[in-house]
């Protein structure tokens, strides 16, 4: 298949470091007015997605996509560093320095002929950066790479699925059935908060989700092509079904005004993540909320169904909901900067305000407190540890293994600033895990808390003092809920944390944690089946130590997600809901 491709000069050039471009034509010699030449839409049908493809060093194509909307969009997509998990790729780097950039700039690029996608769609060939974010890793074979891309005739929209999209372009927005959330006016409060101008400051709580799920076949197993069947890895090459699928998705949700930074495949056969742009947090729960009710909607189209559990497969890797955080002045001034507010601190890593120390150690104070919103299933604390989420209560940088990581790689000193929490997950009540966050933070900045050290190492293969652990099973996270707000209100009663999670907001939220885990809603691991899993691997091979290390991984299921493990969950959101109801009898 033929496809227009746009050359450059042999020059060894950078889209991202701005480095005049050659071959365009006699004028395009910007990232800029390559992107207004693809975005004329006096030419026919405006660019709608940027895919940036690369390889890591085991030769797979990868790739992510970015959908854009403007001038500036295009040129983001062409310039910007895609911060990806190393740990994650064959033979990069290690999970508590996992922080790899990849960035287009090489001399490839092209516009995807019709049939190829559904929308207007360019290609660019990049790589993953060395070291020092100024050159290409050695193995970024450009020409290899392009070839695949260019010639690969399988990757091509098919009759059917075009036929779904040409449906589903005809559903009308109250049919994708988009809810409003019970406990928006929790959000709500915590807003105010920093808007008031009572912290020092007036701003907002800036918050970038992550999410993660599974698409799903009838018959219950992972799905990555209806047509080809083939599993995909962490950033692989989505096939053209799929790829039509998530770029209709994109597009719609971006018409009822939710902005998305990119999407791509995650690790697990099946697993795709959405990560949405930067917004206010009560924007963002409302985004939320919609982006679900979009995805089930359009995969209910394509015969799929959408696993949001964390943890629904015993080999594979749960999906969580990561949450980029900072906080703005109403100008627009990023207060987790040093240079936008305090430029004499000397704060975290150099870059961070004493307003965002504060934060972190508010954060961290609490998450373990705090966790039943975050995580609030008991299958949520299945997927924390053992080498998939950060259980560790601490703060690092580019460390996957921390509750708290600095993903400093590529972020400049201003606009990307940020902290992200790792432990949230999507089936998390979203006004309330996202005020959780931002509640706990403020309780840092109103104590003024000492800036934390961070931590170094890989927490899954050190000894963690179970004080400095997220709790491992439901009943744990109900009681520690229950005993750290004891200690805050005894210490402050009206602490910032108290005051936005009063006590009839809690006693609901626990009623309904109740009701889940007593009527069997709640998604479980299926522990039996995990066993008989396991005893077919034993019978038919040799013990070895992964066969070992999955049969103590479902023992170690059994005791958070079992009978006994639920008895004790529903004994401890009894024994809460009873003392909180004594507490309102008394006032």
């Amino acid at each position: 298949m033929k496809i227009g491709r746009f050359n450059v000069s042999r020059k060894l050039v950078a889209l991202s470091l701005g480095i005049s471009l050659v071959g365009l034509n006699a004028h395009a010699e910007s990232p800029r007015e390559i992107c207004e030449q693809f975005l004329d839409g006096n030419k026919g049908q405006q660019l709608q997605f940027v895919e940036v493809y690369f390889r890591g060093k085991d030769s797979e194509l990868r790739e992510v996509d970015l959908p854009v909307k403007s001038v500036d969009d295009c040129i983001s997509a062409i310039t910007s560093i895609h911060t990806v998990d190393g740990s994650s790729l064959p033979d990069m780097n290690g999970i508590d320095e996992s922080d790899i950039a990849v960035r287009a700039g090489h001399a490839s690029f092209g516009v995807m002929p019709e049939g190829r996608r559904p929308y207007k769609t360019m290609y660019i060939v990049g790589g993953v950066l060395n070291s020092d974010e100024k050159g290409f890793a050695p193995y970024t074979d450009i020409q290899k790479l392009e070839s695949e891309i260019v010639n690969d005739e399988s990757d091509t929209v098919d009759a059917v699925t075009a036929q779904r999209l040409a449906a589903l372009s005809k559903v009308a927005k109250e049919e994708y059935g988009i809810k409003t959330g019970k406990y928006a006016p929790v959000l709500d409060k915590v807003a105010a908060k920093i808007a008031d101008g009572s912290l020092g400051f007036q701003g907002k709580a800036m918050i970038g989700p992550e999410l993660e799920f599974f698409f799903m076949k009838a018959d219950g197993s992972p799905v990555d092509s209806r047509t080809a069947g083939n599993a995909v890895d962490y950033y692989g090459h989505i096939p053209a079904d799929m790829k039509a699928m998530m770029q209709f998705i994109l597009q719609k949700i971006s018409e009822y005004g939710v902005v998305t930074e990119k999407f791509h495949h995650e690790v697990a056969p099946g697993q795709y993540e959405i990560p949405l742009k930067v917004t206010d947090a009560v924007s963002q729960a409302k985004n939320l909320r919609t982006t679900i009710a979009v995805v089930e909607r359009v995969a209910k189209e394509f015969g799929l169904s959408v696993n949001w559990d964390p943890k629904p497969f015993i080999r594979e890797n749960g999906s969580g909901m990561h949450m980029h955080f900072s906080i703005t002045s109403n100008e627009g001034k990023n207060l987790f900067a040093r240079v936008n507010h305090d430029p004499s601190y000397e704060g975290t890593c150099g870059i961070y305000s004493s307003v965002a120390d504060q934060f972190f150690s508010g954060l961290l104070s609490q998450v373990k407190s705090l966790q039943v919103f975050s995580n609030p299933l008991p299958n949520s604390e299945v997927r924390l540890g053992k080498n998939e989420a950060p259980a560790q209560i601490a703060m690092s940088v580019g460390n996957r293994t921390s509750v708290i990581r600095l993903p400093i790689k590529g972020m400049g000193t201003n606009k990307g600033v940020r902290g992200e929490k790792r432990s949230p997950d999507a089936m998390s009540e979203f006004e309330l895990t996202i005020a959780d966050l931002v509640a706990s933070g403020l309780y840092g900045i109103t104590n003024k808390m000492a800036a934390t050290p961070l931590s170094k190492g890989n927490a899954y293969e050190m000894n963690i003092t179970e004080e400095m652990k997220l709790a491992g099973t439901f009943a744990a996270v109900i009681k520690n809920f229950m005993s750290g707000r004891k200690e805050r209100m005894a210490k402050d009663p009206s602490n910032i944390i108290d005051q936005v999670f009063d006590t009839k907001t809690v006693r609901s939220y626990l009623a309904d944690r109740l009701e889940l885990v007593k009527s069997d809603a709640a998604p479980i691991l299926d522990v039996a089946a995990a066993y008989a899993d396991v005893k077919s691997v034993e019978s038919a091979t040799v013990v070895d130590k992964k066969v070992k290390t999955i049969r103590d991984r479902v023992t170690a299921i059994e005791k958070i997600t079992g009978p006994a493990a639920k008895a004790e969950a529903i004994a401890a959101l009894e024994s809460a809901i009873a003392e909180l109801d004594q507490e309102m009898a008394s006032k």
